[in-house]
């Protein structure tokens, strides 16, 4: 099954790096009937579109059915991740660099804190959040609990 999933973030990646867009996680989840396939997409520069998912939805399927790896048929899901999308590996952190997020972490003290701010730096060990006039914050990848984006509406 692990070889199936990889398989298919293989393919996708290649497919939505080549029109721009990032694969930010694949969601496999197989059946006897009809096993179902989450991708989300993500670009920077502005909001992934119906048609991004449109056309990576149809490339995707074409490679799939052809290399024909996967036992009986499936669904294919394409979307983005969401306004507020949790952010769940730590590589993603710099992917929205600049952007505004909203954290709950635990303290030295092992106090539970809820802060937002837009994310200044990612580093080996730790993110630097800009939580304007209160300066900045440094929170270790280990001590967060919870992420996600957190945009002005």
């Amino acid at each position: 099954m692990k070889k199936v999933e990889e398989r298919i973030e293989e393919i996708t990646r290649e497919v939505a790096e080549s029109r721009g867009l990032v694969l930010l996680e694949v969601e496999y989840f197989p059946r006897k009937i009809g096993s179902l396939i989450r991708l989300y997409l993500y670009r920077k520069e502005r909001q992934v579109s119906l048609m991004d998912c449109e056309q990576v939805s149809r490339e995707v399927e074409l490679i799939l059915d052809e290399e024909n790896f996967m036992p009986g048929s499936y669904t294919l899901e394409v979307s983005s991740p969401g306004l507020f999308r949790k952010i769940k590996h730590q590589q993603e952190y710099a992917l929205f660099l600049n952007q505004r997020i909203r954290v709950l972490y635990r303290d030295e003290r092992n106090n539970t804190l809820d802060v937002t701010g837009v994310i200044f730096r990612t580093g080996e060990n730790s993110l630097t959040l800009d939580l304007g006039e209160k300066g900045l914050l440094s929170v270790d990848f280990k001590a967060i609990l919870q992420a996600n984006l957190a945009p002005e509406l």
